[in-house]
């Protein structure tokens, strides 16, 4: 399958980035430490019984609804909450309310936010359609349903944050870049260089891993678990590790926008009863 087909879903040129370093807040970050030295959801009961899990958006451009979703997902989890599958449409839609986008041609971060801060519903709810429904299918009843809501945001600003912002237990990193053929794993798994150019599309960093996890070294002893919105069938069931070099890449061109989402408004590291003084949180 051509994957490049997909791409368009981050509306990469209406991204609202004023607006995100403006709602941007800086967090504390756990010592070096007390970082664990994994964050692997996959290894997870909680990852097999439903947390989380890999979606296929189709043909939907909604991949900024799918990621954000992930990450309402993933911090109601590590705040101690249940596990919980909030409605990818809906906030998919919901965004484009708030970037007045009306056609299938994605949304931003920063609609996202927004969105996130408005709350979502849960899927069962407002259940992902088969095509583009248009903003008349969100329904009073949806947005009465729409109570998970996150805290806060901060501005990913080099590869080495992704791994104190999650590692620390705050949350999980939410991404919008420029998207092509540099972004395709290797038959590893493994996405080691970032070039500009191409669609838009929006993923989450969901955690991390040292180089032994994956049996190959990385410019920084560490590599990224990114987690599409394509099926299974791409990358390493859905999943692929990238490497720091490739994050501080992407960072450096003016489209890309990386932001830590979390449940707290005042990003502090995870309390107890989570022990983020572990080798591993989920291992």
């Amino acid at each position: 399958m051509n994957w490049l087909e997909l791409v368009g879903g981050y509306a990469i040129e209406q991204e609202d980035r004023a607006a995100i370093a403006a709602a941007s807040v800086d967090p504390v970050y756990a010592s070096t430490g007390d970082i664990p030295e994994r964050v692997d959801p996959r290894r997870s009961k909680l990852y097999t019984d439903g947390w989380i899990r890999v979606e296929n958006q189709g043909s939907i451009g909604s991949c900024q609804g799918n990621s954000l979703s992930e990450c309402l997902e993933y911090c109601h989890v590590v705040a101690g909450g249940d596990i919980i599958q909030l409605s990818r449409m809906y906030a998919y839609l919901r965004s484009q309310q708030f970037d007045n986008i009306r056609t299938d041609s994605g949304s931003t971060l920063s609609g996202g936010t927004k969105a996130a801060k408005d709350g979502i519903c849960l899927e069962s709810i407002a259940p992902y359609p088969r095509s583009y429904p248009g903003w008349g299918f969100i329904t009073q009843a949806m947005k009465d349903a729409a109570i998970y809501k996150l805290g806060s945001l901060t501005e990913i600003k080099k590869a080495e944050d992704v791994r104190s912002f999650i590692g620390s237990g705050i949350g999980i990193v939410h991404i919008g870049i420029a998207w092509n053929s540099s972004m395709t794993p290797d038959s590893r798994g493994c996405i080691t260089s970032w070039r500009s150019g191409g669609g838009g599309h929006a993923v989450v960093f969901a955690g991390y891993v040292p180089d032994a996890d994956v049996g190959v070294k990385s410019s920084a002893g560490w590599w990224a678990l990114l987690k599409n919105s394509w099926g299974t069938n791409w990358g390493l069931q859905g999943w692929a590790y990238v490497d720091p070099r490739c994050i501080d890449q992407m960072l450096q061109h003016q489209w890309t926008v990386m932001v830590g989402r979390s449940d707290m408004v005042s990003p502090n590291p995870r309390p107890v009863p989570i022990d983020f003084t572990k080798r591993s949180l989920f291992g």
